[in-house]
């Protein structure tokens, strides 16, 4: 169903489940920038964000993230998805939208809005489990 997402999104996507964001590089702009979750301030550099990005996938045991469905225009995105985790088994799933700006071909910047505190509730309940 994502075929019709830029390359630079769908790859990064295959990254994320693959629990590789080091894969991910080549697809961010090296001034790239990412609101892991729209409060929290924005994390700048493609260094930062990739540390970021892997602190939080290699936390779980497994991860998938599902493109729900998306809307594309020339230099932006907005991808509706579930993101899934997984911790000794037991799943922890919220639903998230990304805004993705994109730049010659590259991610430039993300802006991830979820709940927060509905996450908290799920992840700490997979944890307990």
């Amino acid at each position: 169903m994502y075929e019709d997402l830029p390359a630079a999104i769908t790859e990064f996507f295959d990254a994320i489940n693959n629990r590789n964001v080091w894969a991910a590089e080549a697809f961010l702009t090296e001034d790239v920038s990412y609101q892991l979750l729209v409060p929290h301030p924005k994390i700048v550099g493609r260094t930062a964000v990739l540390d970021a990005l892997s602190a939080s996938i290699t936390e779980a045991d497994r991860v998938s993230w599902e493109v729900v469905t998306f809307a594309v225009g020339p230099d932006l995105a907005l991808v509706e998805r579930i993101d899934r985790f997984w911790f000794d088994g037991n799943e922890a799933a919220i639903d998230c939208t990304g805004v993705f700006e994109l730049r010659g071909g590259r991610i430039a910047a993300v802006r991830d809005y979820a709940d927060l505190d509905t996450w908290r509730r799920r992840k700490q309940a997979a944890l307990e489990s």
